[in-house]
């Protein structure tokens, strides 16, 4: 049985939480072969290394080629799996377009480090106190975009 209730998070963005109750995988004449929790795990697992393996990908194809490591990057593959796995687990799709809408908003807040990180850099400035202060633009940006994506999902 799966129920849906709304509830509030960081910066009152309403989210909605879904509850599971007695979900078993791998039934065989109703004993369940797999239990439930060794498949979240296996699942989550898959997810991380997924995850992982996309940034790993990137920086090692970056090596090679800074544009094309720079587009793989670029490419939005993060919030496409977390949109399809939140789907998956939810079949919620009114969730998904307000998750995809906060992606959106909250895009524009992270272009502030690929702009200042280069700009530091270019003046000299070495690395970890470029990366530093451009990550904490960055974040003051964000403190902007989630009161801005907090009132627009509303």
């Amino acid at each position: 049985m799966i129920g849906i209730s709304s509830s509030k998070y960081f910066f009152d963005i309403p989210r909605r939480t879904v509850t599971v109750s007695k979900l078993e995988f791998g039934h065989n004449n109703d004993k369940p072969s797999v239990p439930a929790s060794a498949m979240a795990w296996v699942q989550l697992a898959f997810r991380i290394l997924l995850s992982g393996g996309l940034i790993v990908g990137a920086s090692e194809i970056a090596k090679k080629n800074d544009v094309f490591g720079a587009f793989i990057a670029s490419l939005p593959l993060i919030s496409i799996f977390a949109m399809v796995w939140l789907y998956n687990d939810t079949g919620d799709t009114e969730q998904i377009a307000i998750f995809s809408k906060d992606i959106f908003w909250l895009v524009i807040p992270s272009l502030v480090l690929f702009l200042a990180l280069p700009l530091l850099l270019q003046r000299g400035m070495s690395f970890w106190p470029a990366i530093g202060i451009s990550a904490f633009l960055t974040l003051i940006a964000y403190a902007f975009g989630l009161k801005i994506a907090s009132g627009s999902t509303s």
